[in-house]
């Protein structure tokens, strides 16, 4: 996979509609978190390396609590960090519930 990140860097770093890179979109929330900060470290790297200027976006693996990822990279520069919050399963409502629900989401 860091290959593959390797590659698309290689092929994208001067082009100008990319802004950012999200190494894996939604790992499994199942893997175990330090083999995920793990490959998150050595991609940011890469990207620190190829392209710089790029944001750097990691999914929480559906593991949106604070604690986790708090302390993970800080201080590290133009990184960020992606969650979903998935509600179309929830019990039917008017669009503004759906809207509080996201804005209310605190992780956890």
């Amino acid at each position: 996979s860091l290959s593959v990140l390797q590659s698309i860097i290689d092929f994208h770093r001067n082009d100008p509609i990319i802004w950012g890179l999200e190494p894996v979109n939604e790992p499994w929330q199942f893997i175990d978190a330090e083999v995920i900060k793990k490959f998150y470290w050595e991609g940011y790297k890469l990207v620190q390396k190829g392209a710089r200027h790029w944001k750097y976006v990691m999914h929480d693996s559906f593991r949106a609590w604070p604690a986790l990822w708090w302390d993970f990279m800080k201080g590290c520069p133009n990184k960020a960090m992606d969650t979903h919050i998935y509600q179309a399963w929830n019990i039917p409502a008017k669009a503004n519930k759906f809207w509080e629900n996201g804005c209310d989401f605190r992780g956890g």
